[in-house]
């Protein structure tokens, strides 16, 4: 699968299922003290089903 920005082969992982705003990622970086570019999308849930489309990928620079 690829991303909605044409990069090479991404998967996707399930981070959280919010119910509420805002969703905080406190996954460490893959490289200490160094910024990642992370990615998120998400779609709207009715009873655990997925009843929209994903939305666009939404790019943000984490700081290390």
């Amino acid at each position: 699968m690829s991303d909605d920005l044409g990069s090479p082969a991404a998967e996707w992982a399930g981070l959280a299922v919010d119910t509420v705003s805002p969703y905080v990622d406190t996954r460490a970086p893959l490289v200490a003290d160094t910024p990642e570019e992370r990615r998120f999308r998400a779609a709207y849930l009715d009873d655990d089903l997925i009843t929209t489309g994903w939305s666009d990928t939404l790019v943000v620079t984490a700081q290390g």
